[in-house]
Formats: C-alpha cells, structure tokens, sequence
C-alpha cells in the first residue's frame, strides 16, 4: 500500500513529463487497455549480437513485471509482423529497449511501454547508465515502470495539500537509511560533497563503483541502500549550436541535439525491493527545472540535505 502511495504522489508531480504527451484521461485508459492485453517483451534480433541483452530482459521481465499476467517474448522481427497485422493488434501490448530516440516522442535509451496499434508510447522511462546497460540498470527501470502502470490504474487526482500528507504519511521510510550502509558511486560525488560526506555523515557508507551498486540491485541486498539520479525528459530535444574546427583550421558552425531535461531526482533507494527512501532534491512546489547539464552530481547541498535526515 505505501508503494502505491508514493507512486501516485510522484505521477501527481510528475504525470505531464515523465509519460507520453498525451492528456492524463486518455492515458489512464490506455493503462488499463494494456493491462487486459497480452503483453509482448521484444527481444533484439539473434543477428543483432544481443544476446546477453535478451537474457537479461527475459530475466527482468519475470522478475519484476506484475502488471500483465499474459506475456509473450518476441524478436524485433516477429513484433514488426505483428504490429503490420490490423486484424489482431488490438489485443497486444509491448514493452521494448531503444538505444535511439524518437524526436517528439521518446529519448533515446528509453524503456517504451505502449499499445501495439499506436504510434505514441503510453510511458518512456529514460535510463541513466554508463554506456553499457547492466542487468541492475534494467532491473532499476523495468521496477519503475511497473510501478507507475500500477499507480495510473489506481490514480486518483490530488491537490498539492493532499499529496504532502500522504508523502508523508510515508516518511517512516527514513528509518530504513539508519539501518543499512549507503552505497554512492564514486563518480557521481563532487570533491566538496565527498569531503563533507567523509567528514560529517556518521551512518554507515560506502564509496564504491557503479558496478557494486548494480550487484546490490541484482541480490536485492537487504543491508543496502543506494543513491542513484532519475532523469525526467521531455521527448522533444534541445537544438544546440556550436563550433567545430576541422583538421585545416577552417571553422564552421553546426546543429546537433540533446536531452531536454526536465529535472534530475537524486533519490536513495533501498536495494532490498527499489522503493525510494529519501529524495535529496525534492522540488518545491512543483517540477524542478533548473538542470545544468545532462550529467549531475552529488553536490554540497545534497550532502547537507542528507545530513538533516534525523
């Protein structure tokens, strides 16, 4: 039950960004459409080489995904087919991996959930890994994802008042983080918040590579807890412009993309089942939107909100 308490007070702040831009009811009614659908997991294509990805989903899927009870595994290949078949799509669901984004509709390295007949996603879950999506990164997401489908069945609108006493009603979760060692990558800690982190933080922690962390999230290890960013971006990329010199001195000005960011939650979550404990950037009010580049940091005023946790 405080699962989905929380789940529906972060889609109360977050609805508009997160999913599909497509209005709160027509989305609701999707959710619920997917759930009664036979639900299809596509798999990379043998000649693709990804076969270590395949055994990963596979192993995901069945381990987190609660939302279907039918389910059926398919190549990129057979979901194309199926997707062509106008007789019978209606009753099919999927859930897939893009490496490459969809301009105005998702981001690359996205998690797309959607209904087989539609051109839009119903969710696109954006996945912060380094370079090289792990088991654990999927495990993170795919979670996620279940979540949020989940708590749109059950979604009920709030105003901002309700929504902060149901938070928390759930703020006992903050007793989890004196119990267990805190896990942080070392690469996401700026040199101050790590010294003040080393200097003032008297629980138990750990600075560790990204690849600990992963394993913590596989063994769903009870001891642990872990820090880690949830991005929230908006399908439609930022058009940059820059300069690019080339080998003969001549420089031109071009076009290129990135993510359009939202906001970037920090959140430790316990390893143990992926509920999120504490967010050490809570937005006031409403959506955060002030992000200064595409990869954060830990910062000094991060540890500072971590060490007023009582």
């Amino acid at each position: 039950m405080r699962k989905i308490t929380l789940v529906l007070a972060f889609i109360f702040l977050f609805s508009s960004s997160i999913f599909a831009q497509m209005g709160m009811k027509k989305m609701i009614e999707d959710v619920k459409k997917l759930q009664e659908r036979t639900l299809l997991v596509v798999l990379e294509d043998v000649e693709d080489n990804k076969e270590a990805f395949n055994s990963n989903f596979e192993t995901v899927i069945d381990r987190e995904w609660s939302f279907n009870t039918n389910i059926q595994y398919v190549t990129k290949s057979e979901f194309k087919e199926l997707k062509k078949d106008k007789k019978n799509r209606n009753n099919f669901g999927y859930i897939s991996y893009a490496a490459k984004g969809k301009d105005g509709i998702y981001p690359p390295q996205s998690l797309l959930v959607g209904l087989l007949e539609n051109t839009s996603v119903i969710l696109f879950q954006y996945i912060d890994h380094d370079g090289k999506l792990s088991l654990g990164d999927l495990i993170f997401s795919t979670a996620k994802a279940n979540l949020y489908m989940t708590g749109l069945v059950d979604y009920k609108k709030m105003s901002m008042k309700e929504m902060k006493k149901k938070m928390k009603e759930s703020s006992g979760l903050t007793e989890v983080l004196k119990s267990k060692t805190l896990l942080i990558d070392e690469k996401d800690l700026t040199k101050d918040a790590r010294k003040d982190l080393e200097s003032n933080y008297k629980l138990a922690y750990k600075i560790v590579n990204r690849s600990e962390i992963d394993k913590a999230i596989v063994d769903k290890d009870k001891e642990v807890v872990y820090l880690r960013f949830q991005y929230i971006i908006n399908p439609t990329s930022k058009k940059k412009t820059g300069n690019v010199t080339g080998s003969s001195g001549l420089t031109a000005s071009v076009s290129f993309k990135s993510l359009n960011i939202i906001s970037i939650s920090k959140g430790i979550y316990d390893a143990k089942d992926g509920m999120m404990i504490v967010d050490l950037n809570p937005p006031k009010g409403g959506i955060q939107i002030k992000v200064k580049s595409e990869r954060q940091k830990i910062t000094k005023k991060d540890i500072k909100n971590l060490l007023k946790i009582k």
